[in-house]
Order: structure tokens, then sequence, then C-alpha cells
């Protein structure tokens, strides 16, 4: 596996390397243009925006979305990647971090309408991809997609296929996308195309935050923590609407303690106040968890519920005349 210095060394030659290896067909970028291809056409399909490339290297992607109108921010652990992009990239926000890391802390202060990580994170181990990913996916504005493009494979039997078939050039250092264990990791949301024998495109969107999606959290939070917290039921739901409670006193807190002005315009106490209302909400979908109401009888009543108080307030103006 490379480190950064050997990456550095590589820089200059990257293209070249790459492109002889698509060109013959051969592991390990056969099929490495259709994959940027691939990723390029979904990103302005959707519209293009805000723009996150994770391991952008010498940014033959980048570039592209760049000169297509996208807001780009990127990270790689390679400097001189880095300063190679930012060349051919000069209004692109472009940092210099290990990925193993997380993510470069001004990175962070920003959501993307869609995250790339073209041949970059088969550096990871299967745990830190998972936890990475789990970070990329956070970063995500509503309906925002994250999109790998790697050497990847449908289940493990292709890749070992593969693995065959490559003899000596096999990397073993380098660890592989298999879409099936990611499907299983994260039910519902992984999408995988296979571009070659070697190659795919793994795509996973972040669901809008409706009641639903509130729930599905909730209850993958609490099958997590089962042993600890012994599940949603009829006879928790008390112990659950007391913590909603104290925490909506907490929000109350942050109002007296720090003002309507500080909420409004300083960061630190909104994200506190903000932070505060969403462990009532939390709470709150627990509770309805608890006695198995479902979003489709919440959304049904409070549509009756918001019917009712338009036409109450008009009733008693007209009675008042």
């Amino acid at each position: 596996m490379l480190s950064a210095q050997g990456f550095d060394l590589w820089a200059d030659g990257y293209d070249q390397s790459v492109g002889l290896s698509d060109e013959e067909n051969t592991y390990p970028f056969a099929g490495y243009k259709d994959v940027l291809g691939r990723i390029y056409r979904e990103v302005m399909v959707r519209g293009g925006g805000d723009v996150l490339d994770i391991g952008f290297g010498t940014g033959v992607l980048t570039q592209r979305l760049y000169q297509s109108g996208c807001r780009i921010w990127g990270q790689d652990f390679s400097p001189r990647m880095v300063e190679v992009t930012q060349r051919k990239l000069p209004g692109a926000q472009l940092y210099c971090g290990n990925f193993a890391d997380g993510l470069a802390p001004e990175l962070r202060r920003q959501r993307y309408d869609a995250i790339l990580a073209s041949y970059s994170l088969h550096h990871l181990t299967d745990a830190e991809k998972a936890a990475f990913v789990g970070i990329l996916m956070d970063q995500l504005k509503p309906g925002g997609v994250l999109m790998i493009g790697d050497v990847a494979f449908e289940n493990r039997a292709a890749l070992e296929a593969c693995r065959e078939e490559a003899g000596e050039e096999w990397d073993e250092e380098e660890i592989y996308f298999v879409a099936d264990e990611w499907r299983a990791l994260m039910p519902g949301r992984v999408r995988f195309e296979q571009i070659s024998h070697c190659a795919g495109v793994i795509t996973m969107e972040k669901e809008p935050l409706d009641l639903a999606a509130m729930q599905r959290m909730q209850q993958a939070l609490q099958a997590r923590h089962f042993a600890r917290w012994g599940g949603l039921s009829p006879a928790k739901a008390r112990e659950k609407l007391l913590w909603m409670m104290i925490e909506a006193g907490e929000m109350a807190d942050v109002i007296k303690k720090q003002g309507d002005e500080a909420i409004l315009h300083d960061e630190s106490a909104r994200r506190h106040f903000i932070e505060e209302a969403c462990d009532t909400l939390m709470y709150l979908n627990d509770i309805m968890l608890c006695y198995g109401v479902t979003p489709e009888e919440i959304e049904t009543v409070y549509h009756e519920k918001h019917q009712r108080n338009l036409g109450r307030w008009q009733e008693r103006n007209e009675t008042d005349v």
C-alpha cells in the first residue's frame, strides 16, 4: 500500500499509469474512465451544486465537475496531489489529511449535495471504511448522494475470481468493496453497478428526514443497544415521556440562559438549542414506537387537527363580529 510519500512520488505519472491499465482492460484500473464518467453524469443530472471529492488525486474527475460549474471541496492525503490539483482548480477548497483520521475540520463545516470517492477508500480497512462512510453520510444534505467508484465486486466469489486471474499483480494490502456485504451493513440504502470485471460504483442516498426516517433511525438505535436499554414497549413509554420532558426543559434552559438573540445569531448557542430539540424529538418518536403509532397515523391525525385549527379561530372571529 502506498504511503502519502509514495503517492507524492507517483503524482506526476499517475494518470499515465492508470490509463495504461484501463486501456488494456486489466486489474486494477479496467473500467476506470467509465467509472468516472458514470459518477460525473449522476452528479450533473442531480444539478451539481456543492461537491466533496475524497481522494481526488490529480483531479481528473474533480476538474471536469469544476468546469461544469460545481462548487468543489476535496481532501487527499498526498500533499503533492493537493498541490497538483489546486493549480488546476484555483477556486476549489482542497485540504490534505489522512482518511483514517476522518474529515479535515474545515470540511466538516459544510454540507454537500454529492460526496465522491474514486479509487481512494480501498486503502482503509473494512472497519475504517464503515466508520468513514458514516461520517460522510452525515455530511450530506437531505437527498444528497455518496458515490464510491473503485475496485469493487457484487459478491465475495467475484472478488476471489478476479484475485485468481490477477495472480501476482493482486495487491494484498488493498481492501476492496463487496456490494452484498455493504447491503447487509446498510439495508435498503446501497445500489451497485458493475462497470468492468474489477470495477463498480456504489451509490448511497441520504433520505429526507421525515417521520418515517426518524422512526427507522430510532428503531436502529434501539436494536443496537437492546441489551442495555431493553427495547421499546408500552411499559417503556412513561420512562421515555419523562426523558422527553427533561429534554424539553433543556431547550427552555438554553432560551433562559442564552437568550433569543443568541439562538438567532450565535452559532454555538443555536446549535445547542437545536441539539436539545433533536433529543426531544428522538424521545417523542420512541414514545410513538412504544405504542406502535405509525407515521401514516400521525400524518392523518395531524392534517385533521390542522384543518380543525384553521376553522376554529375563523368561527370565533365570525361569532365576535
